[in-house]
């Protein structure tokens, strides 16, 4: 079996509406095209999504009723390359994203490297918003997944929606945790830091990303994905860190503070206190909205901004308590 450079996993269930897309922007790389091949996992579409697939150059696998780990470990499984890298069908890669993934493996201790996850430029009002929140501090809190650094720099994980590793240090460490619904490649990456190797991010490898298309959508993915890192984060040591916790804390002071405007003015030096918590959380709110609003030049940014930011805290903080009482589900 002739060996490429690289091995691009694709893993899918129902995207339809986005796999051609996904599709075509590998094919149309600007990369030798006997030097990589495209390997798409399906999780058991029903509607026209293999179809459209079969229509394209590409090894198609099936992986129905797996996960997402589980698929992208069958096409490890798989891959003639020597790099396996990795995206979602309902994300658009750059022309030079191949090429410039490879631009950093240039010393044996980089097992991976990964690049920016912009968003997609959507048509409709709440994804193009989403968008332009979630890569802000107060969307975000520095989280490494909508995080646009502007230089190359050493991190700690790259989200699977845009990275890379050496298939040889997936081989050595373990593959991707079919445990795990969510967290399973910050799990990946932690095993293969701690094992002495380096991860990388360049800005020049670029990948634009559909986000949730509804608001009820965007709150059900930011309470899972609370659920899920707390249980990851009870059940793998690392995976759970202060800052994830930020959400749950502030929703408990919401109800303190509830609780506290009614009581005497023997505990207003605490009152003092949570007035100023909910000040400078408001104040980063509506500063960020502004911000938004001025590159956007949509002036109802200024007030939904700060209100979707705070629909997305509660609804991780509620995914993070309920994850820290409830146990990980048996496979």
């Amino acid at each position: 079996m002739t060996k490429k450079t690289f091995s691009v996993i694709v893993t899918g269930l129902n995207v339809q509406s986005t796999i051609d897309e996904c599709i075509q922007s590998l094919l149309q790389q600007d990369y030798p095209e006997n030097e990589y091949e495209i390997i798409y996992i399906d999780g058991g579409s029903t509607d026209s999504t293999l179809e459209k697939v079969s229509k394209y150059p590409v090894r198609i696998l099936q992986e129905r009723g797996g996960s997402p780990a589980s698929g992208r470990n069958t096409g490890i499984k798989k891959a003639q390359g020597i790099i396996i890298a990795f995206t979602d069908a309902d994300s658009v890669a750059d022309k030079n994203w191949l090429k410039e993934l490879l631009e950093c493996y240039d010393t044996p201790e980089v097992a991976g490297v990964g690049g920016v996850i912009l968003p997609y430029p959507e048509k409709n009002y709440f994804p193009r918003t989403m968008g332009l929140l979630l890569p802000t501090f107060f969307g975000s809190a520095g989280a490494r997944n909508p995080a646009i650094y502007p230089t190359t720099r050493l991190v700690d994980h790259n989200p699977t929606n845009n990275s890379s590793l050496r298939k040889q240090v997936l081989e050595e460490v373990g593959y991707f945790n079919e445990e795990l619904k969510v967290a399973e490649d910050i799990e990946l990456d932690l095993r293969i830091i701690n094992k002495g190797y380096k991860l990388i991010y360049t800005p020049k490898a670029k990948v634009r990303h559909h986000g949730r298309q509804s608001l009820s959508k965007f709150i059900l993915q930011m309470y899972n994905y609370g659920i899920w890192r707390a249980w990851a984060g009870k059940r793998y040591p690392g995976l759970l860190k202060p800052k994830h916790l930020l959400p749950s804390l502030f929703l408990l002071f919401l109800i303190f503070s509830a609780l506290f405007t009614t009581v005497t003015t023997l505990l207003m030096p605490i009152s003092l206190l949570l007035s100023v918590i909910l000040l400078t959380y408001l104040s980063t709110g509506l500063i960020t909205g502004l911000k938004v609003s001025l590159k956007s030049e949509i002036p109802s940014h200024v007030i939904v901004i700060p209100i979707l930011g705070f629909i997305e805290h509660v609804s991780y903080g509620l995914g993070i308590l309920y994850g820290l009482l409830s146990e990980l589900p048996r496979a």
